[in-house]
């Protein structure tokens, strides 16, 4: 399992190999031996309000399969969306005494893909071949890295809770992992990653000031933030697309903080979802409404000023936004217990985090920020990787919480 996110940037098949792997040890291990990890009531008692909103959030997304653009593909993501965080949380609670083994095999599976990637950054592209089993080119390494970084800042909060928890070689190697993916965001410029960057510092800092009555650790933390916010703004003005800048008179907010591309496709999906704002157009399915296809220049007509030889497509692939994606896929039907089960989730976190001060709550507060913030801006919610990312990371911290509160009770 420690090696399931580092696998993220092989591709999905190599992700889905080592879950795959994960879940069949676990079930193995589970049939021939007698001493079994069972759920503890208390832990089920607790918890029964948020798995109940789980339950109806997935039925309620049920209405939309059915008036689908694809009823197939619909269908086969509704069910996965069900299977795959039940799977991962089987893993993790089962293999709740090997965290910190995990931990480590996160650590050396990110570092090696990290050099990886920086390496074929660098000096030789084709390098990249050692985790994409094929010859790759520059342009390949530069967009495919992409993702892969995404998914590691997730495990970024995890990665900086082992380093205070291991001692000598590993904790050293846990702050190297953590170096490595900062300087994958900054090569290969992935604001996204950036975004769930900021996030993670950003959320539980704000917690812990919340939480916190001492002035001076406030006013210092305070600053921090100030000063990072101030960092990533000049680096994303340095960073702003020529395309974004010939068309900032179209744009509706400035073009350096959100992209012109991703402002018309917020715009249109907003447009689109109007016209079936009940049941939306199928989970994953919105992308094939026919007036998708369509290129920003068929959009707004000739004030808009092309800078590419690829024409830019209206929805390419899905809005680049979970609310807006959540919304337009599945309508007001599944849009409403679906954010509600967000919240829920932020105020459980929260709350759990101000009764006990546990570090491990802290960590799964900074992973909620970051794939909920970085999800505002890139990626498509359903994306199997994505989630498997998030589920991963967030279970393996909420278990050690859990574990560490069953020894004290």
């Amino acid at each position: 399992m420690g090696l399931a996110v580092p696998a993220v940037a092989s591709g999905r098949a190599t992700l889905a190999i080592f879950l795959s792997l994960a879940l069949l040890s676990v079930i193995y291990q589970t049939i021939t031996t007698t001493k079994r990890i069972g759920f503890q009531r208390s832990f089920i008692s607790e918890y029964f309000g948020l798995f109940t909103l789980c339950c109806l959030t997935c039925l309620l997304f049920t209405p939309n399969i059915i008036f689908s653009y694809d009823t197939g593909s619909s269908l086969e993501t509704w069910i996965r969306h069900i299977l795959l965080p039940i799977a991962i949380f089987f893993v993790c609670w089962h293999l709740q005494n090997c965290t910190f083994i995990q931990g480590k095999l996160l650590t050396i599976g990110i570092l090696f893909v990290s050099t990886v990637g920086i390496t074929a950054f660098y000096i030789e592209p084709n390098i990249y071949s050692l985790l994409k089993f094929t010859p790759v080119t520059f342009l390949q390494v530069y967009q495919g890295f992409k993702p892969p970084s995404n998914a590691f800042v997730l495990a970024i909060p995890l990665l900086i809770f082992f380093a205070f928890n291991y001692s000598g070689i590993w904790r050293l190697l846990s702050l190297c992992a953590v170096i490595c993916i900062v300087s994958l965001i900054f090569i290969f410029d992935a604001k996204a990653s950036m975004v769930a960057l900021i996030a993670a510092a950003l959320a539980p800092i704000a917690l812990y000031i919340f939480s916190s009555t001492t002035w001076k650790i406030n006013l210092i933390a305070i600053i921090l933030i100030t000063l990072a916010i101030l960092g990533v703004g000049e680096w994303l003005v340095q960073k702003q697309y020529m395309t974004s800048v010939a068309n900032q008179d179209l744009a509706y907010l400035p073009v350096w903080l959100i992209d012109f591309h991703r402002q018309t496709i917020w715009q249109f999906a907003l447009e689109l979802w109007q016209q079936s704002p009940w049941v939306g157009y199928g989970i994953n399915a919105s992308n094939l409404h026919p007036m998708a296809t369509q290129t920003l220049i068929n959009y707004y007509g000739p004030s808009y000023i092309p800078l590419a030889d690829v024409p830019a497509q209206l929805l390419p692939g899905h809005p680049h936004n979970w609310v807006l994606e959540i919304l337009l896929d599945t309508g007001v039907i599944g849009f409403v217990p679906f954010i509600s089960l967000v919240c829920v989730i932020f105020w459980k976190n929260i709350t759990e985090y101000w009764k006990t001060r546990h570090p491990a709550l802290l960590v799964l507060f900074s992973i909620n920020a970051a794939y909920w913030g970085s999800g505002l801006f890139n990626f498509s919610y359903w994306a199997a990787w994505w989630q498997a990312s998030y589920y991963i990371c967030a279970f393996t911290s909420l278990i050690i919480y859990l574990n560490v509160r069953k020894e004290l009770s």
